[in-house]
């Protein structure tokens, strides 16, 4: 869907404190997140994309969770 929707891998998110954090290394580590959890993540996906939401809004989205929680 990433690719579909012409979103680069390589684009940076910008978040305070965060240097070069970019969608790829927000993928891999949903990728490395218990299946359950990857599950909740693509059903999610799949409704902004059915509602033809912004992707990247919740990546970005994704991308703030996981650097407040570690």
């Amino acid at each position: 869907m990433i690719e579909e929707k012409g979103i680069d891998l390589e684009t940076v998110i910008e978040i305070d404190g965060q240097i070069g954090l970019t969608v790829g290394a927000v993928l891999e580590f949903i990728y490395h997140c218990p299946k359950e959890i990857q599950s909740k993540i693509a059903k999610t996906l799949i409704q902004i994309d059915f509602r033809n939401g912004d992707i990247m809004d919740y990546i970005r989205y994704l991308a703030n969770g996981m650097v407040t929680k570690f």
